[in-house]
């Protein structure tokens, strides 16, 4: 017996998968049952701090090490000038893209000269010089590891920075000699450092040993800082900000440089979880909306929406290209951590000149041991890239496993821009088969929603969706729900047709 080809097999039956709102979102200022529209949240506007988390891994060469030094002198040069232009209030560490920069984006050779004269001085430091090789000898390291290594590094950096600013006539002496000097450097490791440190963790002889050890340091970081807010007589404004929440900020931006931005839409197969209901409709006020939707014929269940699909264009300038594709469903895949990703060999959103002048060569022009994958013709690679952006896109911790999710997953490079405009993708009247009520929805609530639902689907001619009542069932202990008979999809549509 042979396989059939996925081509040639038949598609899965049709299925539902429901969709939480509250009525402010729904049929509130957002309009979105009025305007045929599903929202894709970006990660932070979820309610899961670890959506889209990757468990970053640093595993490269001193040459790889040496430019990520650089490249958070050039970041942390970029913010110190804004503060500087833009001042000292305005919170420069909050700008979402500043780790995109390169050195190629600066926009005068006297701006990439300075830079070229900041990393000299920076590395004129014997300590500072060493640093790539000491860490790159500590084989693969993880994020509390890296932003240790950079808090270390982070005062001999931002006074590297101000003196050079100051020397170019760029700033008032005060940068050097006022509060910001106070500062300080902090102490720079040495080799006796990496070497007593390697000691303890042979000594320790646990696995797990190194990240615990970070991990605290990371702690008392946090600590000393929580401190240093209670303090009335430290100000805060954009320079402490820079001073002391730059390492780790810096460090978890550093997936921009990874990956395109994602947002997704939520969706679940099962309506009636009483928690679901409290977290996602409003405690119960809100409305669930019942999406019919069928598989392809490779068993992947699709929507289909309207949005941005593309950029056209021609000598004149670009613009948008809208149209309808089926997004795919994926199913939320639950386990127990997150998904290790390898830093320096997934270096995919830059473009290859980028890569090589500003991560994977040295000033020499000798190329890293990390480059061969991500600047080599190799599709294993890239599938393995690809599939990593997505599975952290849809996979969550065990302990979210209630919610049976199902995802549709936007990327920027689909839909073009951040804004929330291009987030809003339109559905087809029929693709929304039923609507069920909350077991707080308010009766004026419910009216609205049912006259948007005669006046937009009667004017497509389209069948209407049916409407549902949630309630407690005793006989199953579960939130079920009932059809409003009188109020059926068919009934509505006829009575929306003859008023018209």
């Amino acid at each position: 017996m042979t396989d059939t080809p996925a081509d040639q097999q038949a598609a899965s039956p049709a299925k539902s998968l429901y969709r939480f709102r509250s009525t402010d979102a729904l049929i509130g200022m957002r309009a979105e049952l009025e305007n045929l529209e599903i929202f894709f949240s970006s990660p932070e506007q979820l309610n899961d701090p670890l959506e889209g988390f990757k468990d970053f891994v640093w595993d490269g060469d001193a040459i790889v090490w040496k430019n990520h030094i650089r490249h958070y002198l050039l970041c942390l040069m970029h913010t110190l000038m804004t503060t500087m232009v833009m001042g000292g209030e305005y919170q420069a560490i909050s700008e979402h893209d500043f780790t995109l920069h390169t050195e190629e984006d600066m926009p005068t050779p006297q701006m990439r000269e300075m830079y070229g004269d900041i990393c000299g001085a920076f590395f004129a430091d014997e300590r500072a010089a060493a640093y790539p090789g000491l860490i790159a000898a500590r084989g693969p390291i993880r994020r509390d590891e890296v932003l240790h290594y950079f808090r270390t590094l982070h005062g001999r950096a931002v006074t590297t920075i101000l003196q050079t600013f100051v020397k170019r006539r760029l700033g008032p002496e005060s940068l050097v000699t006022g509060p910001m000097a106070a500062f300080g450097e902090t102490q720079l490791l040495d080799d006796k450092y990496f070497a007593l440190l390697a000691q303890v963790e042979v000594e320790a002889g646990k696995p797990g040993a190194r990240d615990a050890l970070f991990a605290a340091s990371t702690n008392t970081f946090e600590q000393m800082q929580l401190i240093r807010l209670c303090d009335d007589t430290v100000p805060q404004n954009g320079w402490t900000s820079i001073l002391t929440d730059f390492p780790p900020v810096y460090i978890d931006r550093l997936d921009q440089l990874l990956y395109p931005d994602w947002y997704t839409a939520c969706f679940t197969d099962n309506y009636s979880h009483t928690a679901m209901w409290g977290n996602y409709a409003d405690s119960h006020r809100g409305i669930c909306l019942e999406f019919g939707v069928t598989a392809d014929k490779s068993g992947k269940y699709r929507l289909p929406l309207y949005g941005q699909v593309g950029i056209g264009g021609n000598k004149d300038g670009t613009r948008p290209i809208f149209g309808w594709t089926d997004l795919q469903f994926d199913p939320v895949i639950y386990g127990e951590s997150a998904i290790e990703v390898d830093f320096f060999r997934s270096l995919g959103r830059l473009g290859r000149q980028a890569l090589v002048s500003s991560w994977f060569a040295n000033e020499s022009g000798q190329r890293s041991i990390c480059a061969d994958e991500v600047l080599g013709e190799n599709e294993e690679w890239r599938q393995a890239y690809w599939r990593r952006y997505h599975d952290a896109a849809i996979r969550k911790l065990r302990d979210w496993a209630h919610e049976g999710e199902h995802r549709l997953v936007l990327s920027a490079g689909l839909s073009g821009s951040k804004e929330t405009a291009a987030r809003k993708l339109k559905f087809k009247p029929e693709s929304l088969t039923g609507i069920i009520f909350g077991i707080r929805t308010t009766p004026s609530d419910k009216a609205k929603v049912i006259r948007i639902v005669q006046e937009k689907w009667a004017a497509g001619n389209q069948t209407c969706p049916d409407f549902y009542q949630a309630h407690y069932a005793p006989e199953s202990g579960k939130i079920e729900r009932s059809k409003y008979g009188l109020l059926s999809g068919a009934a509505l549509s006829r009575s929306s047709s003859s008023r018209s």
